[in-house]
């Protein structure tokens, strides 16, 4: 569907068209979240992060973090003088800013990398490999660890990330 007309007769008709499937890879990976229900299940997972991840709150946040991470990764293809640039720019850049805007160690990078190798696996897993969704789970639980870990050190100044704010209105 790419016709904004069409998204949104899709999007006002939850009768006939619905994200909740017995065979989603994302539910099977993740468990009910608000990318995998509808209507007022939906609204409930995603309130928290309404105001947090509002445009406004992300134009004030984003790019300054933006614009030092892609300076920092230019800097590294001046010294080498080549670069590839899905790998070198696009990969780190993407990862790099969601790390440092949710307030997670960007020290971890190299593991939240291969997390999400995983993550890519597991829901691009059509052939129902039991590896590949065994691995997803492993990791899903891994991640979850992870974030459990920092949650506390979120709840304190000096920074100011999203997933404190997150935290704030769930509590």
């Amino acid at each position: 569907v790419t016709r904004r007309q069409d998204v949104l007769e899709i999007l006002g008709d939850p009768e006939n068209f619905t994200v909740v499937s017995p065979h989603s890879l994302l539910d099977e990976t993740f468990g009910t979240m608000m990318l995998s229900v509808d209507g007022a299940a939906q609204q409930r997972h995603r309130r928290p992060f309404l105001a947090p991840f509002s445009p406004r709150q992300l134009r004030q946040i984003a790019p300054p973090i933006i614009e030092q991470t892609a300076n920092d990764l230019i800097d590294r293809f001046i010294e080498k003088g080549q670069a590839d640039v899905d790998a070198e720019f696009s990969e780190p850049l993407a990862l790099t800013v969601v790390t440092r805007v949710l307030g997670l160690p960007i020290e971890d990078y190299e593991q939240l990398r291969g997390w999400y190798a995983d993550f890519a696996h597991a829901l691009a897993n059509f052939e129902n490999d039991a590896a590949v969704r065994a691995r997803g789970l492993q990791t899903r639980d891994e991640f979850r660890a992870y974030v459990m870990k920092h949650l506390k050190s979120l709840t304190s100044p000096p920074d100011d990330p999203i997933l404190r704010a997150v935290l704030s209105d769930v509590q």
